[in-house]
C-alpha cells in the first residue's frame, strides 16, 4: 500500500463529514482515447466531418501531440475549422470536401445546430430528441 493512502482516506472521510468530496477530474472519454492512441503508437488521427474542430481541440486538450488531419464539406463550418487549426502546426485541414466511397458531388443537409449537418437523411427520432438538429437548408 502506498504510504500516502491512509492519509488520503483520512482527508476524504473528514471532508465528507462537511459534504465535500475531492476526486481526480478527467475528461474520461478523451483521456481513454488518448491512452489508446498512446498504447498503439498512433501518430495520425483523421477527423472526418470535423465541423468546427471540436473533436481535434478536445484531443489536443487531452494531451495528444500527434498529427491531426481534418475534413469538412460545409462551407461555414470549414471557415471556422481552418481558423481553429491555424496556430497548430500538427493539425492540417484538407481542402473542403466530404469523405465517401465514390467521387462526385453531394448535397448537404444543413442543420440548425450545424453539428448534425450531413449528406445523409436524418431520422425523426433524432429531431424529436434534439429539435435543433432539424434541417434548415
Amino acid at each position: 500500500m502506498n504510504p500516502a493512502t491512509p492519509i488520503k482516506f483520512a482527508i476524504q472521510r473528514t471532508l465528507r463529514t462537511i459534504g465535500w468530496e475531492i476526486r481526480r477530474y478527467e475528461l474520461a472519454e478523451m483521456a481513454q482515447l488518448k491512452r489508446y492512441l498512446d498504447v498503439h503508437n498512433i501518430q495520425c488521427v483523421l477527423d472526418i466531418g470535423a465541423n468546427i474542430g471540436q473533436f481535434a481541440t478536445e484531443l489536443r486538450t487531452s494531451g495528444y501531440k500527434g498529427r491531426i488531419v481534418s475534413f469538412e464539406p460545409q462551407s461555414d463550418a470549414y471557415a471556422r475549422l481552418t481558423a481553429a487549426a491555424a496556430n497548430d502546426a500538427g493539425w492540417t485541414v484538407a481542402p473542403r470536401g466530404a469523405i465517401g466511397s465514390a467521387a462526385g458531388e453531394i448535397e448537404m443537409n444543413i442543420s440548425d445546430n450545424s453539428v448534425s449537418s450531413s449528406a445523409l437523411p436524418i431520422l425523426d427520432q433524432h429531431t424529436d430528441s434534439a429539435p435543433s438538429s432539424r434541417y434548415v437548408r
